[in-house]
């Protein structure tokens, strides 16, 4: 989203990120950095304020135009679009309207009301996520009223739209309102390239991504010439450096953060395997009551009640585990609602309940778990059919906890 009001928040944590990091005597130790600070602050923090994961495109782009467009106007978005694509290793095609699907909208509007998430607002993305995180659908607003600055609120959109929700104020960069660029800038294009890497996954936390992000940035300089033996380390230390800084903000109340470093530290992404310091993590983030905190809370909740039904952090314990699982599944967690069915059919931590499991497999079932369709499949000759009626009677009673 571009604003007209440069907000604090992100530019406090460039300053807390760089902080970290000394100051190294060779230029690229500092090129690294930057390039590192750009990729953190825009790809992996939502408008400076929440923690994020990695979200990009893995199909071609369709755009179609919309609203009071002009020749000149539906150029420039086209040029940045074909640059940034190009870096992106992406497709792109203009779908004209009434002639097939479209999933990335440009609209252009003339307006004096125009705002997002409760602020006023030059112009907007607005990005919808498919399964696996991958980007499914794209809709720009932009507005005409920017005048001079229209160009600055193409490209710094079209970056939103690609997978750069923040606004890196410290590093100089299109999405920054500090330098205000109408082009993108060489950390820019680093950071693209970066994000469209194999190496970094749709759906990678914080940490791992900023691992996967420095090895490609080093070998991208090393592509561009750079000597192999001075810059193969080149990065290491800010990348260690995230982890104490994470913690901190966690232990402020970023559940998102929280939840983050339990996943780290229960599978030794970027920091040492510590099972027991992960799952403690994921308690603390389980317990999050705020209701923006709530899709994190139940996924955190179903972490940690298989933390018990496995063993992992604490000794096994299935009694344990199944009120986790409930929590989850009772407010739409599928894994834990097939979890929670299996428990009933095998009476494990529970006591044996068929007809309570047919009810959880049920529901897991017809939001499309593939397991639990099978295990329904399994359980349902098992059962007489009253029990099978009780089963879908109880299914077909049940609603997520709000």
């Amino acid at each position: 989203m571009h604003f007209r009001r440069w907000w604090g928040a992100a530019a406090m944590l460039a300053v807390a990120v760089v902080g970290y990091v000394p100051v190294a005597s060779a230029a690229d130790e500092k090129q690294v950095e930057q390039y590192l600070q750009a990729f953190y602050e825009s790809a992996l923090w939502h408008d400076g304020r929440n923690a994020v994961w990695v979200r990009k495109w893995a199909q071609p782009l369709r755009v179609r135009f919309s609203g009071l467009t002009a020749e000149k106007h539906r150029t420039i978005v086209l040029d940045r679009l074909a640059e940034m694509t190009q870096i992106a290793g992406l497709e792109y095609s203009v779908v004209p309207s009434g002639e097939g699907e479209m999933n990335f909208l440009v609209e252009f509007v003339d307006t004096a009301g125009l705002t997002a998430n409760g602020r006023a607002a030059g112009c907007v993305a607005h990005t919808y996520s498919g399964p696996g995180n991958v980007y499914a659908y794209a809709h720009l607003v932009l507005n005409l009223r920017m005048g001079h600055e229209l160009n600055h609120c193409i490209t710094h959109e079209l970056f939103h739209a690609l997978g750069f929700p923040g606004h890196p104020h410290a590093v100089d960069s299109v999405l920054s309102y500090v330098y205000r660029r109408a082009d993108m800038t060489d950390a820019d294009r680093m950071s693209l390239a970066v994000l469209y890497d194999p190496r970094i996954s749709a759906g990678a936390f914080q940490l791992p991504a900023m691992a996967a992000a420095r090895d490609v940035i080093v070998d991208k300089l090393i592509a561009r010439g750079e000597p192999v033996a001075e810059t193969r380390d080149l990065g290491r230390k800010f990348v260690r450096n995230l982890a104490p800084l994470t913690t901190s903000l966690a232990d402020k109340g970023d559940v998102a953060l929280q939840y983050q470093l339990g996943i780290a530290y229960t599978f030794g992404q970027t920091v040492e395997a510590d099972p027991v310091t992960g799952l403690a993590w994921l308690r603390r983030a389980a317990a999050a009551a705020e209701p923006r905190w709530r899709t994190m809370a139940m996924q955190a909740q179903a972490m940690v009640g298989h933390a018990y039904m496995i063993g992992r952090g604490t000794a096994r314990d299935a009694a344990a585990a199944v009120p986790w699982y409930r929590q989850a599944a009772d407010q739409g967690h599928l894994m834990s609602q097939q979890m929670l069915g299996v428990a009933y059919r095998d009476g494990v931590g529970v006591g044996r309940d068929p007809v309570e499991a047919y009810k959880w497999l049920s529901i897991a079932a017809q939001h499309k778990d593939r397991e639990a369709a099978t295990y329904l499949a399994s359980l349902t000759p098992a059962l007489s059919a009253a029990e099978i009626e009780e089963g879908r009677r109880r299914a077909m009673a049940w609603k997520p906890a709000e």
